[in-house]
């Protein structure tokens, strides 16, 4: 079996988190509703499931379903699977791996990434892979193997980021184009080594590199129209073996970077003004710590930084100061490690992270605490929080080690296990993301399978 470089796979776990987190995002849309019995389907290798670990679910314009997992691809019509997967037979179908991302684009193809095996595309109608990978001596094939990421642009071009450069493909010609550092071109990109990409709203690149920083790239030009380097009054990154770090598109124009270890950035890409915002001692209303790990900006444009370190922080724009939310003293708790951040339809951010649920409404910044208690079956079953979603019909899942489903007090917490044959399929693996399809059928992930 292939193995991944460590780094790899810590990069490839919080892009999975980031898919979790992508799922997550019709929390709280509908209103209350009775809650009917649950009962479960459950979909495992039994059933037809290639392999119970599950790393992405997509749903095609057709209405099928899509599960990539270890073993390869799924296809699943509500009745029965067809896989996609290597064989004898089909040596020409998708081989085993740890996949990072599957994408699917304007004409319905996939794009898969293999985090060390290169990238694959799809067509679901003649039932055909094609496989990239690097070729040594050809110059149009792909620059590395090691995939972290894959991002399709409105032209239908693939760009993907290796440890070799930024490959850009064009789907028709089947030829990559490869960007790659140049000394003493200050317009060619600052590291081959690129991490991860975000695409802002005027249709640039940012482009997470290992060292120095993070490139500010015109993907029609094909080159960087700004560096911001580590360790100068502008943006970081994290070297790539130390950590992780979190960057994402807010409003106005705003980019967020958060470091592993230098604070947060805020680059305006209409004003082109950088603030950089670093944790002092005597300043209580500076950042709390310079390991950031999330970072989520409201609809008022104020700004909730999760740490790396447990914390979360609460960034006013208009105030220009921090809050600092970590020991909530009135609760007699600590957030712990943040996971996810999200708001609801009414302004409330919701909370997931070592330490149970939280709420705050950032008019009052009161918060409320949702925890296990070992002397009350009804509360939540157990305090790390993989995952949550409301449903189209209102009803409040919450992922952990187990599956709650919560009223809408989230004062009582009911505690259901997936269970195959009289035997639970989830034990203890965790409920990591929970999806629901255009027939209203929710999908639970875990560790040993897929659940409906």
């Amino acid at each position: 079996m292939r193995r991944l470089k460590p780094w790899v796979k810590r990069i490839s776990a919080f892009i999975l988190i980031a898919i979790v987190m992508n799922e997550m995002a019709n929390l709280c849309q509908s209103q209350s509703v009775n809650i009917p019995p649950l009962k479960f389907d459950h979909i495992t290798t039994e059933s037809g499931l290639s392999n119970n670990a599950v790393f992405r679910i997509i749903q095609d314009k057709n209405g099928f379903l899509w599960f990539l997992t270890f073993n390869g691809l799924d296809r699943y019509d509500g009745c029965s699977f067809k896989n996609y997967s290597y064989s004898p037979e089909h040596s020409d179908y998708i081989m085993p791996g740890w996949f990072i991302s599957m994408e699917e684009d304007s004409s319905g193809m996939f794009w898969i990434g293999d985090g060390n095996a290169g990238i694959y595309s799809f067509n679901p109608i003649a039932e055909k892979f094609t496989r990239y990978i690097h070729q040594p001596g050809n110059e149009n094939s792909l620059s590395d193997d090691q995939i972290l990421s894959i991002v399709i642009r409105k032209n239908g071009h693939i760009w993907i980021p290796t440890i070799q450069g930024l490959d850009e493909l064009n789907p028709h010609t089947g030829i990559f184009k490869h960007y790659l550092h140049k000394q003493g071109d200050s317009t060619s990109i600052s590291n081959n080594c690129v991490v991860s990409i975000c695409e802002d709203e005027e249709n640039n690149l940012w482009l997470m590199t290992a060292s120095p920083g993070v490139d500010y790239f015109n993907p029609g030009t094909g080159k960087v129209m700004n560096h911001f380097i580590y360790g100068s009054a502008s943006l970081v990154t994290s070297d790539l073996n130390s950590g992780t770090f979190a960057i994402n598109q807010g409003k106005n124009g705003n980019i967020w970077i958060g470091s592993r270890d230098n604070g947060l950035f805020c680059y305006n890409t209409r004003t082109k003004n950088v603030n950089h915002f670093l944790h002092h001692e005597n300043d209580s209303f500076s950042i709390s710590d310079n390991a950031v790990s999330n970072t989520f900006e409201d609809k008022e444009g104020n700004y909730w930084i999760g740490m790396f370190n447990g914390g979360l922080d609460y960034y006013d724009h208009t105030s220009e100061k921090f809050s600092h939310f970590n020991e909530i003293k009135y609760l007699s708790s600590s957030l712990g490690g943040v996971h996810q951040v999200l708001e609801d339809p009414s302004h409330k951010i919701w909370i997931a992270c070592d330490n149970g649920i939280f709420t705050v409404d950032p008019q009052n910044k009161k918060f409320q605490r949702y925890q296990h208690s070992d002397d009350d079956s009804y509360s939540l079953s157990n305090n790390f929080v993989s995952s949550f979603y409301r449903s189209s019909q209102g009803q409040f899942y919450v992922g952990t080690a187990n599956l709650d489903l919560a009223d809408d007090s989230l004062k009582k917490f009911d505690r259901f296990s997936l269970l195959e044959n009289g035997k639970n399929i989830q034990d203890n693996s965790g409920v990591w993301n929970i999806y629901e399809d255009r027939k209203r059928v929710l999908w639970f992930a875990t560790g040993n399978g897929l659940a409906s």
